[in-house]
């Protein structure tokens, strides 16, 4: 009796876990009208992941104009902020909503943000510089032709 209990006590822990790590790749998401995956979050979350993405391409306009100004120096100030240091305090509860592929997706922006500090810092050229600015657009282009933020409430 006690071996069934501890065996049926396994399949339940084990269900639970094969569960949370199901809810890490996929997140809270359901197919939207144009095909891409939307991802159902709170008001309050959709608006905060939505002022993040916002942030991010202002900082790749500030980029793109200190380029045009032959203001190379400047670079870091502008794009060390959205780096990795973004990141901190994330929510768990909303990280667990959102997608692997929109995690590694986002994950690799903020890196190539503190990847384009560091160009900059080095002595890098404008071409490197746009280009390193390129796949960071890239990034962004292929994030939002994948996926949505609907918002539940």
């Amino acid at each position: 009796m006690l071996v069934r209990i501890s065996v049926l006590l396994n399949i339940i822990l084990m269900s639970g876990f094969g569960f949370i790590a199901y809810k890490f790749v996929t997140g809270d998401t359901v197919v939207s009208s144009d095909n891409r995956t939307a991802i159902i979050l709170t008001t309050g979350e959709r608006d905060n992941v939505l002022a993040e993405m916002r942030a991010m391409l202002e900082g790749v306009q500030a980029v793109a104009e200190a380029l045009a100004n032959d203001e190379i120096a400047s670079i870091p100030e502008l794009v060390r902020p959205l780096g990795m240091a973004a990141t901190e305090g994330e929510s768990p509860a909303l990280m667990a909503k959102i997608p692997l592929g929109m995690k590694t997706l986002g994950q690799a922006t903020h890196q190539a943000m503190d990847d384009l500090a560091a160009l900059a810092m080095g002595g890098a050229g404008q071409d490197e510089i746009l280009a390193a600015t390129a796949d960071i657009l890239n990034n962004c282009t292929t994030c939002h032709a994948a996926y949505s933020l609907v918002a539940e409430d």
